[in-house]
């Protein structure tokens, strides 16, 4: 696949880009307690930064999320309970 092919198809299925700035990093930063017990990743914490950031909906396939206080919805796209604590 040509680089011009590859970012079409990435336009395709990632709409924007979100930079991970300085801010957005204190704010996956400040997570660390509070996600701590779930072993959340910084990627993890980047994604709810953004989420908290935005005041939007983080999507997520992780069923452990929705166990979070973060003050952000948290919607999981895969299906089934999550586990027993």
């Amino acid at each position: 696949m040509s680089i011009e092919d590859a970012r079409t198809s990435v336009a395709l299925v990632v709409p924007e880009v979100i930079p991970f700035d300085t801010e957005l990093a204190y704010k996956a930063g400040a997570l660390v307690a509070e996600t701590r017990k779930l072993g959340l990743s910084l990627g993890d914490r980047a994604c709810l930064a953004l989420a908290l950031a935005r005041q939007d909906t983080a999507v997520t396939a992780e069923k452990l999320w929705p166990k979070l206080n973060l003050g952000v919805p948290v919607e999981v796209i895969r299906g089934g309970a999550p586990p027993a604590d």
